[in-house]
């Protein structure tokens, strides 16, 4: 010890130091012959702590370790004592173990009852997963969709009924016969997507809204030809917003995908045969699978064979039940009109689904049911079918007054076929 010190002193241009305290020498000695007296724990490779002796490890830009005693100083000078690095390696790898499995033991008391979820675990569909934690004392209400979230549609049956009615309304449009022999991926695109309608490519953005993968139709884009549109300067950088941008973020939209990147790549090959442009190609690819939820394309299907389109979990009832036994008022907000709730819903849950909720609201047009305050809204008594117009910044007490109403937004319900909207 007495020469490592020295040593230090003389790299350092200093005469040896004194004779060290009997203290000191003794704390050197179990520092570096790894005792167990001190705990150890490493925070990284440039600071080592003693918590049991109020002593501290640092390391220095020269290459040194330098051992300080904050209580008591050394006699020879009150400066720290400077340790050549080699003397401490070898504890380097022993300290970093009992640091590993400090660590693992207390993350294992922190998150006791909980497990980690591999990829190839198999998963329960009655499983919870989250990533974070929310308290439900502080949630007066819990409102569902009914479309892909109380009712969990087939992709490979319902999804193809959109995709199936929208080729044939394309032909229509002028579309070419040949589009009849596309064929539907239900499992090809995924949420989150980003359509360019102008220059006909879909997008997949990071959370920086950096394009890592880009399609042109059918065929991916190089790096080259991504870069050189979408990794510009800032100040050309798009934000991929309408209306130049579509974000496929509902379900639905998966539909949509798939038939304007077919749609383009067929049109790259056959420029002939297909005129429009790009843009107009998704204009009326929205417009032809939205015409087949209004014409009875895809719902009249649903009602002559729901078990066929829908999936019907045996535990939705039980969850609604718990909800509102916990005190939580439970609604349902819907775009969908009241008939076609009434029939999937009566699927789900049996003919008195109406008990398992506070409130119904149909046709509500979202999002524009969330942004205009003032849109209309009839209300439907369920023992008696009487219409009262009510303002929707008033809607909230007057249900509150009333035990199960289903509310809807322009229109009736089948009584008075007529006034309903198409």
């Amino acid at each position: 010890l007495a020469s490592t010190a020295m040593a230090a002193r003389m790299m350092r241009g200093r005469t040896p130091p004194r004779r060290l305290p009997l203290p000191t020498v003794l704390l050197l000695t179990l520092v570096l012959l790894g005792s167990d007296i001190g705990a150890l724990a490493l925070r990284d490779r440039a600071a080592l702590r003693l918590t049991d002796t109020s002593a501290h490890v640092t390391s220095c830009a020269s290459g040194y370790f330098s051992l300080a005693l904050p209580r008591k100083p050394l006699r020879s000078t009150r400066r720290p004592l400077r340790v050549p690095c080699p003397l401490l390696c070898a504890l380097h790898s022993q300290v970093a173990a009992s640091e590993e499995e400090a660590v693992q033991a207390q993350a294992a008391t922190d998150v006791e009852g909980w497990s980690d979820v591999d990829a190839d675990d198999d998963v329960s569909c009655t499983d919870v997963l989250c990533n974070r934690a929310l308290n439900m004392k502080q949630i007066q209400a819990v409102g569902f969709d009914m479309d892909y979230t109380l009712a969990e549609y087939i992709p490979e049956t319902f999804d193809l009924l959109a995709y199936d009615g929208a080729i044939i309304k394309l032909k229509t449009m002028g579309y070419p016969e040949a589009i009849g022999e596309f064929r539907y991926d239900p499992y090809k695109y995924q949420r989150g997507l980003v359509i360019d309608k102008k220059r006909g490519n879909l997008l997949k953005l990071d959370r920086h809204k950096y394009v890592k993968v880009a399609y042109h139709g059918l065929r991916r884009m190089s790096s080259e030809a991504r870069k050189s549109i979408y990794a510009q300067s800032f100040e050309l950088q798009p934000q991929f917003t309408p209306p130049d941008y579509a974000t496929v973020d509902t379900a639905f939209m998966l539909v949509d995908a798939t038939l304007f990147c077919q749609l383009v790549s067929y049109k790259d090959e056959h420029p002939d045969e297909i005129q429009q442009s790009y843009e107009l190609i998704y204009k009326q690819v929205r417009r032809a699978v939205d015409l087949c939820h209004c014409d009875g394309a895809i719902k009249d299907a649903v009602a002559v064979q729901p078990s066929k389109y829908i999936w019907r979990s045996p535990e939705l009832p039980r969850m609604l039940t718990q909800l509102r036994r916990g005190g939580k008022q439970v609604f349902i907000l819907t775009n969908s009109l009241f008939d076609y709730t009434d029939l999937v819903m009566r699927y789900l849950l049996g003919s008195d689904w109406l008990s398992y909720f506070d409130l119904v609201i149909c046709g509500a047009r979202k999002p524009g049911f969330l942004l205009d305050p003032y849109l209309p809204i009839f209300q439907a008594h369920a023992a008696r079918i009487s219409i009262a117009s009510i303002l929707h910044r008033h809607y909230v007490d007057h249900v509150s007054r009333s035990r199960m109403p289903t509310a809807y937004l322009q229109g009736v319900d089948r009584v008075s076929p007529s006034r309903r909207p198409c």
